[in-house]
């Protein structure tokens, strides 16, 4: 599933390099980590519905606040409402959760987590 998201965001992002889970040491900015932050399906006392929800957080650097929230700008007009019948599983709907802006002065990188929820089965 979070490939096929990704993949959309490569395409969208360009010449940006998308990270899972942490960014290299040597990593050139701008550039985005992915990560799953939570995860649930849902049940009923009869079992699970086949619906599950997926909590990511897109964590986009930059070293000027134009390059970080350009990226998560993008990011954000690209999955808000993504939708993908035919992957694997099937990508019901993404919705932006959240979204704030972080600054690190002893790095001098700005942050700008974007976290979306993603509904599937």
């Amino acid at each position: 599933m979070i490939q096929v998201l990704v993949a959309a965001l490569t395409t969208a992002l360009a010449h940006s390099r998308l990270y899972p889970s942490a960014l290299p040491q040597d990593v050139t900015f701008p550039a985005c980590r992915h990560q799953r932050i939570g995860k649930e399906t849902l049940t009923t006392h009869d079992g699970a519905l086949g619906l599950k929800r997926s909590e990511w957080q897109f964590s986009c650097f930059g070293e000027t606040y134009a390059a970080a929230s350009g990226m998560a700008d993008t990011v954000e007009a690209t999955l808000n409402c993504y939708k993908n019948a035919t992957s694997s599983p099937v990508i019901a709907v993404v919705f932006l959760k959240d979204r704030w802006d972080l600054y690190s002065d002893e790095d001098k990188i700005t942050h700008i987590p974007v976290e979306v929820t993603i509904w599937h089965y």
